[in-house]
């Protein structure tokens, strides 16, 4: 595709991947933070149930909760992975 987009006169040949891509970052920007909610209590659309399942279904991470870092971790690097 980049390389129609640049083969095109709209936006100046090489430039356009760029300009294309830029612009779909900031529409999938705009909607991520437009239709998103920090929890599942907060968002308008959720039925009881599902939020019922929710939040009965799985574990919560704490926060104070250490997270790994995987890049350190043995299973990484083994052969049996």
């Amino acid at each position: 595709m980049a390389g129609w987009l640049c083969g095109l006169d709209w936006l100046g040949g090489w430039p356009a991947p760029f300009y294309v891509v830029g612009a779909a970052g900031l529409v999938w920007g705009v909607l991520w933070f437009g239709l998103t909610h920090r929890s599942p209590e907060e968002h308008p659309r959720i039925s009881k149930e599902e939020l019922h399942y929710i939040l009965g279904g799985g574990k919560r991470a704490r926060k104070d909760q250490k997270r790994r870092n995987t890049l350190k971790s043995s299973c990484h690097f083994s052969k049996n992975h």
